[in-house]
C-alpha cells in the first residue's frame, strides 16, 4: 500500500517536472522566434518616398572611390547583391543589363552594394566581368563596408536593425532603387515583378530625357 502510494507520488512529481520542461522549451522557442522576426529582413520592403539616398563614400571593384555626391548630375540605379548570390542577384543584373543596352539611357549609372564582407576587389571584378552588357565604366560594384553598409541598409528598410549584419544577415533585396540627378530616390521597383520592371524602365528613360533636355 505505502509502496504504491510512494510510486504514485513519485510519478506525479515526474509528470510535473516533465510539464515544466516542456513549457520552458515552448516559451524559449517563442522568444527565439520573436527575436528572429525582429531581425527578419523582408526582401520586398520599401522605404517611404521620396527620400535622399543615404550618404556614402566607398570603393568599387576597380579601387575607385564612389560617393553619393560624386554621382550627382547622373541618373543612377542602386542594388544590393553579393558575388556568391545565385538567386536574386542574377535577375536584378539582367534587368539592369537590359536598361543599360537601351540607347536612351546612356546617362544611367549602376551601383551595386556587395552585402558580403568577404567580397574583395578581385572577387567583385570577376563578378562584374560575368555581365558584359553592364559596362564597367558605368557599373560600380561596391565592396562591403561593415561600418557604413548596415546603416545604409537600415535607412532603406532592408535591414530591420543595423547590428544584425554582424550576426550573418546579408542586406540583400529584390528591389532596384532609381535615383535622380539630385540624389533623391524617386522609385523602388521589385525586379521580379514584370509590371514594376516596366515602370522602372519607363521612369529611367523619362529621367534621362529630362536630364539631357536643354
Amino acid at each position: 500500500m505505502w509502496k504504491r502510494l510512494l510510486l504514485l507520488i513519485a510519478g506525479a512529481w515526474l509528470a510535473v517536472f516533465a510539464l515544466v520542461g516542456v513549457l520552458d522549451v515552448y516559451l524559449n522557442w517563442g522568444k527565439t522566434q520573436s527575436r528572429s522576426q525582429e531581425q527578419y529582413v523582408s526582401l520586398r520592403a520599401k522605404p517611404d518616398l521620396p527620400m535622399v539616398f543615404p550618404d556614402f563614400k566607398m570603393l568599387d571593384q576597380s579601387g575607385r572611390m564612389i560617393s553619393r555626391d560624386g554621382l550627382k548630375g547622373h541618373v543612377w540605379v542602386a542594388s544590393f547583391v553579393y558575388a556568391q548570390c545565385d538567386s536574386i542577384c542574377p535577375t536584378l543584373n539582367r534587368v539592369m543589363s537590359q536598361l543599360a543596352q537601351d540607347s536612351r539611357t546612356g546617362l544611367v549609372r549602376f551601383v551595386s552594394f556587395s552585402a558580403d564582407p568577404t567580397d574583395d576587389a578581385a572577387k567583385l571584378l570577376r563578378y562584374q566581368q560575368q555581365y558584359p552588357d553592364l559596362p564597367s565604366a558605368r557599373w560600380h560594384v561596391i565592396r562591403a563596408d561593415t561600418q557604413n553598409l548596415p546603416m545604409i541598409a537600415y535607412q532603406l528598410k532592408i535591414l530591420s536593425n543595423p547590428r544584425v549584419m554582424s550576426q550573418g544577415y546579408y542586406p540583400t533585396s529584390e528591389n532596384l532603387y532609381l535615383i535622380d540627378k539630385k540624389g533623391v530616390i524617386v522609385g523602388v521597383y521589385n525586379g521580379f515583378d514584370s509590371a514594376q520592371v516596366d515602370q522602372f524602365r519607363a521612369e529611367a528613360i523619362r529621367l534621362c530625357t529630362s536630364v539631357s533636355a536643354p
